[in-house]
């Protein structure tokens, strides 16, 4: 299995409100794409975490992971933007990793299409 470091922003974030919700909190902001000076494409993710005084109900945080942690997020981040890498490799490798599971179970290869929203050809080229 491959082991893959969470950047320290999302380390930190963990830190705070634990670890699955900082990942909920990261699966559910947009990616912003970057061009690195190579030409070659990076994804980040953005988070602005308001000052304790200025988070409101209607901000995106509070509306991702509730008003506590939100809170708890503005009394350690607060005013700063948080700048995290979109994990995609990370991502992937546990969607394969899941994909596989579920076919060792005897998941069909027809149910896995349906579950994951992917074609016959993408989820046999996971698999074989």
């Amino acid at each position: 299995m491959h082991e893959y470091p969470l950047p320290q922003n999302l380390i930190d974030i963990a830190e705070t409100i634990g670890r699955s919700k900082a990942f909920h909190l990261v699966g559910q902001l947009p990616r912003t794409k970057q061009i690195k000076g190579d030409n070659r494409t990076r994804w980040r993710i953005y988070l602005h975490v308001p000052k304790p005084e200025n988070l409101k109900a209607h901000n995106r945080l509070v509306k991702i992971i509730g008003w506590e942690d939100a809170y708890k997020m503005s009394l350690i981040f607060g005013g700063e933007v948080l700048s995290i890498p979109s994990c995609k490799q990370m991502q992937t490798h546990f969607l394969y990793k899941g994909i596989r599971a579920q076919y060792d179970a005897g998941v069909s290869i027809e149910i896995l299409m349906i579950i994951f929203g992917m074609t016959r050809k993408n989820i046999q080229r996971i698999l074989f």
